[in-house]
């Protein structure tokens, strides 16, 4: 029998190894669950007359959602046009959600934390490690606080920042397994030179271009941020 039709051995620890994974996906959606539920049984707190603050960005945000620019200046006076418009476009992006905008921002905040637990998953290799880190993210006991349960940007600027660093981490975890991808991967003769080694996924466009549409994904984020509290 030739190497090309001999057959590849099948390994008696991929199907342990399988089901192991398939418990750890199903306890990180656990975690995630679990967060969603506790911030959707907090009741969020309408805290009205700070004209210059959280009420603005509300009716900044009714006005994106009546269709024109911001809100009326009859409503909010020469304050429009110092106050950021970041937090009343999300406000209005997620008006027709039905639930509070405080559980969007605390989804997009989770979604940041998925994102750097999966990727310190490929960087360590390590499912205990990377739940650690989720279970610290998803449960941070600063967005469950009384004051995050106001209608404010806070919230949502802790979840675009987070955001923005998960997508950070899956740039390096990109490159990183890339990097051994190519180290790991055998020789391969050429017929007008010496060996060289294969670089796999690298005939892939989206594969190569990937760390760049991350990186810039990263640039808009920060103009969101830059846009709902400079400050930050």
């Amino acid at each position: 029998m030739t190497d090309e039709a001999r057959p590849v051995p099948t390994s008696r620890r991929s199907a342990p190894t399988h089901r192991r994974v398939w418990i750890w996906r199903g306890c990180w959606s656990a975690i995630v669950l679990v967060g969603l539920v506790i911030k959707v049984l907090q009741s969020p707190l309408y805290i009205f007359g700070s004209s210059a603050d959280d009420e603005l960005m509300v009716r900044m945000a009714q006005g994106f959602v009546r269709g024109h620019w911001s809100s009326s200046w009859s409503s909010t006076g020469i304050v429009t046009l110092v106050k950021s418009v970041g937090y009343p476009l999300f406000l209005a992006g997620v008006h027709f959600l039905p639930w509070s905008p405080v559980v969007s921002a605390y989804i997009v905040y989770v979604s940041g934390a998925l994102l750097i637990s999966s990727s310190w998953k490929k960087l360590s290799g390590s499912w205990p490690q990377s739940t650690v880190v989720l279970v610290l993210l998803a449960f941070n006991p600063i967005l469950f606080t009384v004051e995050t349960q106001r209608i404010y940007r806070d919230v949502f600027t802790c979840g675009v920042a987070t955001l923005t660093i998960g997508l950070a981490f899956a740039i390096a975890a990109r490159i990183v397994s890339r990097r051994v991808t190519a180290d790991l991967s055998p020789p391969v003769p050429r017929a007008d030179g010496p060996a060289h080694r294969r670089r796999v996924g690298s005939s892939s466009v989206l594969g190569a271009c990937l760390p760049y549409v991350l990186a810039l994904l990263i640039g808009l984020l920060v103009g969101v941020v830059a846009v709902t509290k400079p400050t930050w």
